[in-house]
């Protein structure tokens, strides 16, 4: 029985010993991507090139999306992009990937998966890592934004200088890159008589430029903002004025404070 036994532990001892030495055999390809990990904002284009050398003939290479580790059905072709590899020589292949990240990735863990597949089927993958930031562009279009305040700050002792009429005013920044003032019931005397042509902001993301139209002169003026808040609840930004028509400085600071409302 003891001998029995024996044997047995023997016989499991090489099995064990075979399947380690099995497990550490090693892909015929190897592998990489030039940039593995990003962390950047909606908007922005992304840049990786994925290099695989292998001895076999090549078959594919697939790239599939996933958001939150679930496969993005509405991305290429159900979730999935096959591309051609570039011959580079000694069994070098290789792909430029571009990827313009989208609104909807924003606060989610995205991942591409590139899955390389020989002509007898052996397949490696490689993976990039994305997490996708809110741009300080698409917090402001994917909210209105009701006026709360607007400080004559630069005036001694500063002082609010909200109109009455204003304080029911919506800011409305569109994803076109247009933008326009929702008036309230209450309305102010000249309201409607500007257009509102266009907006951006800066790459550095400190600065809104918002153009106005007179309806009568369609002559545009650019205005500029400096962002001090802007998050998903507020806004605030600051604007220089020259209001030496009017005998005052040329240089009048007024700082805007809104709430989001959607």
């Amino acid at each position: 029985m003891r001998t029995i036994r024996s044997y047995a532990i023997c016989l499991l001892a090489i099995m064990a010993f075979a399947c380690k030495k099995e497990d550490k055999i090693s892909s015929p390809h190897k592998a990489s991507l030039s940039v593995a990990e990003f962390t950047e904002k909606t908007g922005r284009i992304i840049t990786t090139t994925y290099t695989i050398e292998t001895p076999s003939s090549v078959k594919d290479l697939v790239i599939a999306k996933t958001i939150n580790t679930f496969i993005d059905s509405l991305w290429e072709n159900k979730g999935r992009l096959t591309v051609t590899l570039t011959p580079s020589g000694n069994n070098i292949y290789t792909y430029t990937f571009e990827y313009e990240i989208l609104d909807r990735d924003a606060d989610k863990l995205v991942g591409f998966h590139f899955i390389f597949t020989d002509e007898n089927g052996l397949s490696i993958t490689k993976d990039l890592t994305l997490n996708a930031i809110l741009s300080a562009e698409q917090t402001l279009y994917t909210r209105k934004w009701k006026l709360l305040s607007k400080m004559w700050t630069s005036a001694d002792p500063p002082v609010e200088d909200l109109q009455d009429c204003e304080s029911d005013d919506v800011w409305v920044f569109n994803a076109d890159g247009t933008w326009n003032i929702e008036y309230g019931a209450k309305g102010c005397l000249f309201d409607g008589f500007n257009e509102f042509p266009s907006w951006y902001i800066t790459e550095d993301e400190k600065t809104l430029y918002a153009t106005y139209r007179s309806i009568f002169t369609l002559e545009d003026d650019v205005q500029k903002y400096t962002i001090k808040t802007l998050n998903r609840e507020r806004l605030v930004f600051e604007s220089i004025v020259d209001l030496t028509d009017f005998g005052l400085g040329s240089e009048e600071v007024f700082v805007y404070t809104f709430e989001a409302v959607n």
